[in-house]
Protein backbone atom coordinates (compact mmCIF):
# COMPACT_ATOMS: atom_id res chain seq x y z
CA UNK A 1 0.00 0.00 0.00
CA UNK A 2 1.96 3.01 -1.18
CA UNK A 3 1.48 6.34 1.42
CA UNK A 4 -1.52 7.98 -0.21
CA UNK A 5 -3.29 5.06 0.65
CA UNK A 6 -2.10 5.02 3.98
CA UNK A 7 -2.89 8.88 4.34
CA UNK A 8 -6.61 7.80 3.11
CA UNK A 9 -7.01 5.15 5.32
CA UNK A 10 -6.02 6.99 8.26
CA UNK A 11 -8.83 9.09 7.55
CA UNK A 12 -11.08 6.18 7.59
CA UNK A 13 -9.95 5.16 10.61
CA UNK A 14 -10.77 9.02 11.91
CA UNK A 15 -13.99 8.15 10.62
CA UNK A 16 -13.27 11.05 8.09
CA UNK A 17 -15.77 9.50 5.76
CA UNK A 18 -16.40 12.19 3.40
CA UNK A 19 -12.94 13.40 2.86
CA UNK A 20 -11.68 9.73 2.35
CA UNK A 21 -14.09 8.88 -0.71
CA UNK A 22 -13.16 11.56 -2.42
CA UNK A 23 -9.63 11.60 -2.18
CA UNK A 24 -10.07 7.89 -3.18
CA UNK A 25 -12.16 8.33 -6.10
CA UNK A 26 -9.66 10.95 -7.43
CA UNK A 27 -6.98 8.02 -7.32
CA UNK A 28 -9.21 5.79 -8.58
CA UNK A 29 -9.99 7.44 -11.49
CA UNK A 30 -5.68 7.59 -11.56
CA UNK A 31 -5.54 4.00 -10.53
CA UNK A 32 -8.49 2.17 -12.06
CA UNK A 33 -6.48 -1.54 -11.32
CA UNK A 34 -5.79 -0.48 -7.52
CA UNK A 35 -7.69 -3.59 -5.46
CA UNK A 36 -6.25 -1.72 -2.12
CA UNK A 37 -7.89 1.40 -3.60
CA UNK A 38 -11.51 -0.29 -3.99
CA UNK A 39 -11.47 -2.39 -0.47
CA UNK A 40 -11.10 1.00 0.80
CA UNK A 41 -13.78 2.71 -0.89
CA UNK A 42 -15.75 0.25 0.58
CA UNK A 43 -15.65 1.16 3.73
CA UNK A 44 -15.72 5.37 3.08
CA UNK A 45 -18.45 5.14 0.81
CA UNK A 46 -21.75 5.74 2.92
CA UNK A 47 -24.65 4.06 1.61
CA UNK A 48 -24.45 -0.30 1.28
CA UNK A 49 -24.73 -0.17 -2.96
CA UNK A 50 -22.08 2.23 -3.00
CA UNK A 51 -19.74 0.05 -0.78
CA UNK A 52 -21.12 -3.41 -2.46
CA UNK A 53 -19.81 -2.15 -6.14
CA UNK A 54 -16.71 -1.54 -4.30
CA UNK A 55 -15.88 -4.57 -3.21
CA UNK A 56 -16.90 -6.09 -5.99
CA UNK A 57 -14.30 -4.60 -8.32
CA UNK A 58 -11.68 -5.24 -5.78
CA UNK A 59 -12.70 -9.19 -5.66
CA UNK A 60 -12.37 -9.01 -9.29
CA UNK A 61 -8.71 -7.13 -9.61
CA UNK A 62 -7.76 -9.69 -6.73
CA UNK A 63 -9.47 -12.48 -6.43
CA UNK A 64 -6.67 -13.96 -4.20
CA UNK A 65 -6.85 -11.93 -1.66
CA UNK A 66 -8.62 -12.95 1.35
CA UNK A 67 -9.19 -9.45 3.65
CA UNK A 68 -11.01 -8.53 0.35
CA UNK A 69 -13.14 -11.84 0.19
CA UNK A 70 -14.08 -11.57 3.76
CA UNK A 71 -15.41 -8.58 3.25
CA UNK A 72 -17.36 -8.81 -0.07
CA UNK A 73 -19.29 -11.33 1.75
CA UNK A 74 -19.92 -9.80 4.34
CA UNK A 75 -21.05 -6.77 2.30
CA UNK A 76 -23.36 -9.28 0.13
CA UNK A 77 -24.64 -10.76 3.03
CA UNK A 78 -26.23 -7.42 4.59
CA UNK A 79 -24.61 -7.33 7.27
CA UNK A 80 -22.96 -3.70 7.15
CA UNK A 81 -24.86 -1.43 8.38
CA UNK A 82 -25.62 2.31 6.20
CA UNK A 83 -24.40 5.08 8.32
CA UNK A 84 -27.12 7.44 8.70
CA UNK A 85 -25.96 11.63 8.98
CA UNK A 86 -27.13 13.51 10.50
CA UNK A 87 -28.61 15.67 6.96
CA UNK A 88 -30.83 12.43 6.67
CA UNK A 89 -33.34 13.21 9.86
CA UNK A 90 -33.43 16.67 8.47
CA UNK A 91 -37.16 16.20 6.42
CA UNK A 92 -38.59 14.28 10.00
CA UNK A 93 -37.61 17.64 11.67
CA UNK A 94 -39.01 19.84 9.47
CA UNK A 95 -42.05 17.52 9.48
CA UNK A 96 -42.12 17.82 13.14
CA UNK A 97 -42.06 21.32 13.42
CA UNK A 98 -45.35 21.75 10.89
CA UNK A 99 -46.88 19.68 13.03
CA UNK A 100 -45.98 21.41 16.01
CA UNK A 101 -47.23 24.71 14.31
CA UNK A 102 -50.73 23.45 12.82
CA UNK A 103 -51.38 22.11 16.42
CA UNK A 104 -50.54 25.33 18.34
CA UNK A 105 -52.36 27.41 15.21
CA UNK A 106 -55.34 24.79 15.93
CA UNK A 107 -55.20 25.39 20.01
CA UNK A 108 -55.28 28.99 19.33
CA UNK A 109 -58.62 28.93 16.92
CA UNK A 110 -60.51 26.65 19.09
CA UNK A 111 -59.78 28.48 22.38
CA UNK A 112 -59.19 32.24 21.91
CA UNK A 113 -62.80 33.50 23.01
CA UNK A 114 -62.00 31.44 26.46
CA UNK A 115 -58.73 32.47 26.74
CA UNK A 116 -59.74 36.21 28.02
CA UNK A 117 -62.08 34.63 30.47
CA UNK A 118 -59.50 32.26 32.06
CA UNK A 119 -56.87 35.09 32.70
CA UNK A 120 -59.76 37.08 34.29
CA UNK A 121 -59.68 40.25 31.60
CA UNK A 122 -63.35 40.75 29.51
CA UNK A 123 -62.13 44.14 28.92
CA UNK A 124 -60.01 42.73 26.25
CA UNK A 125 -63.24 43.09 23.94
CA UNK A 126 -64.74 46.05 24.32
CA UNK A 127 -62.39 48.72 22.94
CA UNK A 128 -62.74 46.31 19.76
CA UNK A 129 -66.09 47.45 19.44
CA UNK A 130 -66.04 51.20 20.35
CA UNK A 131 -63.54 51.86 17.99
CA UNK A 132 -65.29 50.42 14.79
CA UNK A 133 -68.81 52.51 15.28
CA UNK A 134 -67.33 56.37 14.77
CA UNK A 135 -65.46 55.71 11.73
CA UNK A 136 -68.43 54.91 9.90
CA UNK A 137 -71.40 57.68 10.34
CA UNK A 138 -69.56 61.25 10.09
CA UNK A 139 -67.62 61.28 6.83
CA UNK A 140 -71.01 60.12 5.30
CA UNK A 141 -72.71 63.63 5.97
CA UNK A 142 -70.57 65.86 4.07
CA UNK A 143 -69.21 64.86 1.01
CA UNK A 144 -72.57 64.96 -1.06
CA UNK A 145 -73.20 68.67 -0.90
CA UNK A 146 -69.85 69.08 -2.43
CA UNK A 147 -70.79 66.27 -5.08
CA UNK A 148 -74.14 68.76 -5.66
CA UNK A 149 -72.61 71.49 -6.15
CA UNK A 150 -69.62 71.31 -8.39
CA UNK A 151 -70.81 69.47 -11.58
CA UNK A 152 -73.13 72.63 -11.73
CA UNK A 153 -70.76 74.92 -13.90
CA UNK A 154 -68.69 72.34 -16.13
CA UNK A 155 -72.58 71.53 -17.17
CA UNK A 156 -71.94 73.80 -20.75
CA UNK A 157 -68.73 72.24 -21.07
CA UNK A 158 -69.87 69.31 -21.34
CA UNK A 159 -72.35 69.54 -24.39
CA UNK A 160 -69.42 71.09 -26.47
CA UNK A 161 -67.47 68.52 -25.42
CA UNK A 162 -69.71 65.22 -26.41
CA UNK A 163 -68.79 65.94 -30.51
CA UNK A 164 -64.59 65.78 -29.33
CA UNK A 165 -65.50 62.41 -28.00
CA UNK A 166 -67.89 61.26 -30.50
CA UNK A 167 -64.47 62.25 -33.31
CA UNK A 168 -62.21 60.38 -31.31
CA UNK A 169 -64.45 57.40 -30.74
CA UNK A 170 -62.48 55.75 -33.68
CA UNK A 171 -59.30 55.89 -31.49
CA UNK A 172 -60.73 52.82 -29.45
CA UNK A 173 -60.48 50.97 -32.55
CA UNK A 174 -56.64 50.94 -31.69
CA UNK A 175 -57.95 48.65 -28.54
CA UNK A 176 -56.07 46.14 -30.88
CA UNK A 177 -53.29 46.64 -28.48
CA UNK A 178 -53.81 43.55 -26.81
CA UNK A 179 -52.87 41.97 -29.16
CA UNK A 180 -49.30 42.14 -27.12
CA UNK A 181 -51.13 38.83 -25.43
CA UNK A 182 -48.67 37.16 -27.41
CA UNK A 183 -46.02 38.01 -25.55
CA UNK A 184 -47.36 35.12 -22.83
CA UNK A 185 -46.74 32.29 -25.48
CA UNK A 186 -42.89 33.25 -24.41
CA UNK A 187 -43.30 32.03 -21.22
CA UNK A 188 -43.32 27.81 -21.95
CA UNK A 189 -41.07 28.06 -24.81
CA UNK A 190 -38.29 27.67 -21.57
CA UNK A 191 -40.28 24.40 -20.80
CA UNK A 192 -40.52 23.06 -24.34
CA UNK A 193 -37.12 23.49 -25.69
CA UNK A 194 -34.57 21.55 -23.98
CA UNK A 195 -36.40 18.94 -26.03
CA UNK A 196 -36.66 20.68 -29.32
CA UNK A 197 -33.04 19.37 -30.80
CA UNK A 198 -30.35 20.77 -33.41
CA UNK A 199 -31.11 24.55 -32.98
CA UNK A 200 -30.18 24.27 -29.01
CA UNK A 201 -27.12 26.94 -28.93
CA UNK A 202 -30.19 29.57 -27.27
CA UNK A 203 -31.51 26.68 -25.45
CA UNK A 204 -28.24 25.88 -23.85
CA UNK A 205 -27.42 29.57 -23.02
CA UNK A 206 -30.78 30.09 -21.01
CA UNK A 207 -29.99 27.30 -18.89
CA UNK A 208 -29.27 28.10 -15.28
CA UNK A 209 -25.47 27.57 -14.50
CA UNK A 210 -24.71 23.48 -13.70
CA UNK A 211 -23.92 22.51 -10.60
CA UNK A 212 -19.72 21.51 -10.38
CA UNK A 213 -19.13 17.74 -10.51
CA UNK A 214 -19.33 15.60 -7.41
CA UNK A 215 -21.16 18.60 -5.85
CA UNK A 216 -25.40 18.32 -4.21
CA UNK A 217 -28.04 20.49 -5.94
CA UNK A 218 -31.14 21.25 -4.57
CA UNK A 219 -33.83 19.36 -7.93
CA UNK A 220 -37.12 20.31 -5.84
CA UNK A 221 -37.90 16.91 -4.82
CA UNK A 222 -34.87 16.33 -2.92
CA UNK A 223 -31.25 16.56 -3.17
CA UNK A 224 -29.26 14.97 -6.47
CA UNK A 225 -25.54 14.13 -7.15
CA UNK A 226 -23.57 13.22 -9.86
CA UNK A 227 -21.03 11.25 -8.34
CA UNK A 228 -18.72 10.90 -10.89
CA UNK A 229 -18.66 10.19 -14.71
CA UNK A 230 -16.29 8.29 -16.87
CA UNK A 231 -15.69 8.76 -20.74
CA UNK A 232 -14.72 5.65 -23.09
CA UNK A 233 -16.09 3.86 -20.04
CA UNK A 234 -16.49 0.39 -22.18
CA UNK A 235 -13.60 -1.26 -19.36
CA UNK A 236 -15.13 -0.03 -16.48
CA UNK A 237 -18.45 -0.97 -17.31
CA UNK A 238 -17.34 -4.31 -17.54
CA UNK A 239 -15.19 -4.45 -14.04
CA UNK A 240 -18.48 -3.69 -12.21
CA UNK A 241 -19.84 -6.70 -14.01
CA UNK A 242 -22.35 -4.78 -16.45
CA UNK A 243 -23.04 -5.63 -19.69
CA UNK A 244 -23.92 -3.10 -22.56
CA UNK A 245 -24.60 -3.66 -26.10
CA UNK A 246 -22.37 -1.50 -28.89
CA UNK A 247 -22.11 2.03 -29.47
CA UNK A 248 -23.34 3.83 -32.42
CA UNK A 249 -20.83 4.45 -34.93
CA UNK A 250 -18.47 7.58 -34.26
CA UNK A 251 -19.64 7.24 -30.48
CA UNK A 252 -18.48 5.57 -27.22
CA UNK A 253 -20.21 4.61 -23.69
CA UNK A 254 -19.43 7.09 -20.98
CA UNK A 255 -20.93 5.99 -17.25
CA UNK A 256 -22.31 8.41 -14.85
CA UNK A 257 -22.53 7.20 -11.21
CA UNK A 258 -26.20 8.98 -9.95
CA UNK A 259 -27.57 9.56 -6.43
CA UNK A 260 -30.84 11.50 -5.37
CA UNK A 261 -31.70 11.72 -1.72
CA UNK A 262 -35.44 12.62 -2.07
CA UNK A 263 -37.17 15.16 0.31
CA UNK A 264 -40.37 12.97 1.31
CA UNK A 265 -41.00 9.31 2.28
CA UNK A 266 -41.89 8.53 -1.15
CA UNK A 267 -39.88 7.08 -4.52
CA UNK A 268 -38.83 10.67 -6.11
CA UNK A 269 -36.68 9.57 -8.72
CA UNK A 270 -37.68 10.79 -12.53
CA UNK A 271 -38.32 8.67 -15.21
CA UNK A 272 -34.97 8.34 -17.23
CA UNK A 273 -36.67 9.88 -20.32
CA UNK A 274 -36.10 13.08 -18.18
CA UNK A 275 -32.57 13.07 -18.42
CA UNK A 276 -30.29 13.55 -20.95
CA UNK A 277 -26.46 14.68 -21.27
CA UNK A 278 -26.05 18.11 -23.78
CA UNK A 279 -22.92 19.52 -25.15
CA UNK A 280 -21.54 22.98 -25.83
CA UNK A 281 -22.98 23.04 -29.48
CA UNK A 282 -26.30 22.40 -28.36
CA UNK A 283 -26.73 18.82 -29.22
CA UNK A 284 -28.46 16.00 -26.78
CA UNK A 285 -28.12 12.64 -26.30
CA UNK A 286 -30.29 10.25 -24.42
CA UNK A 287 -29.64 8.19 -21.87
CA UNK A 288 -28.62 3.93 -22.59
CA UNK A 289 -32.22 2.57 -22.61
CA UNK A 290 -32.22 -0.68 -19.47
CA UNK A 291 -32.40 -3.09 -22.40
CA UNK A 292 -29.18 -1.78 -24.18
CA UNK A 293 -27.18 -1.19 -20.33
CA UNK A 294 -27.69 -4.12 -17.94
CA UNK A 295 -26.14 -3.07 -14.68
CA UNK A 296 -26.87 -3.33 -11.03
CA UNK A 297 -27.27 -0.98 -9.21
CA UNK A 298 -28.90 1.29 -11.66
CA UNK A 299 -30.31 4.60 -11.38
CA UNK A 300 -33.88 4.50 -11.57
CA UNK A 301 -36.76 3.30 -9.25
CA UNK A 302 -35.50 0.33 -8.94
CA UNK A 303 -32.71 1.54 -7.28
CA UNK A 304 -34.45 2.83 -4.91
CA UNK A 305 -34.11 2.34 -1.10
CA UNK A 306 -33.64 4.21 2.33
CA UNK A 307 -35.16 6.99 1.15
CA UNK A 308 -32.65 7.50 -1.76
CA UNK A 309 -32.22 6.26 -5.36
CA UNK A 310 -28.29 5.48 -6.08
CA UNK A 311 -26.80 3.66 -9.57
CA UNK A 312 -25.14 3.66 -12.65
CA UNK A 313 -26.32 5.03 -16.03
CA UNK A 314 -24.55 5.33 -19.39
CA UNK A 315 -24.72 7.84 -22.06
CA UNK A 316 -23.36 7.31 -25.67
CA UNK A 317 -21.21 10.59 -26.60
CA UNK A 318 -18.90 11.28 -29.71
CA UNK A 319 -15.19 11.62 -28.59
CA UNK A 320 -15.10 15.60 -30.28
CA UNK A 321 -18.09 16.10 -27.70
CA UNK A 322 -17.25 19.06 -25.24
CA UNK A 323 -18.83 20.99 -22.02
CA UNK A 324 -21.37 18.25 -21.51
CA UNK A 325 -23.76 18.76 -18.85
CA UNK A 326 -26.30 16.26 -17.10
CA UNK A 327 -29.65 17.68 -17.61
CA UNK A 328 -32.61 16.69 -15.42
CA UNK A 329 -36.11 17.73 -15.95
CA UNK A 330 -38.45 17.74 -12.58
CA UNK A 331 -42.05 18.23 -13.35
CA UNK A 332 -41.22 20.89 -16.24
CA UNK A 333 -38.35 22.77 -14.38
CA UNK A 334 -34.71 21.67 -15.67
CA UNK A 335 -31.65 21.30 -13.40
CA UNK A 336 -28.07 21.11 -14.78
CA UNK A 337 -25.17 19.28 -13.86
CA UNK A 338 -21.70 19.81 -15.07
CA UNK A 339 -19.61 16.42 -15.85
CA UNK A 340 -16.25 17.72 -16.76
Amino acid sequence: MDSELQRISQLIREKAFAQAEADLRAYVKQNPQSPQAFYLLSYACDLPRERLAAIRRARKLAPENERITARFRKLESGRDKPRRSAWSLLPLLLVMLLALGALLVGLWVTFRDQLPAALGGPSVVLPTAIVIEPTATPESTEPPPTATETPLPPSPTATLEPTDTATQTPVPTSTPAPTTTPIVLLTPTPSLTPFVGPTAVPFFEALPPPAPLGSTGDVSVGQFTVRSFYRAAEVFINEIGATIDAPPPGTEWALLELQLICNGDGDCTPPLESMAVIDTVGAIYLLAAPEVFRVDPRFGPEGFANNQTYGYAAVALPPEAAGLALTVDIDGQIFTFALE
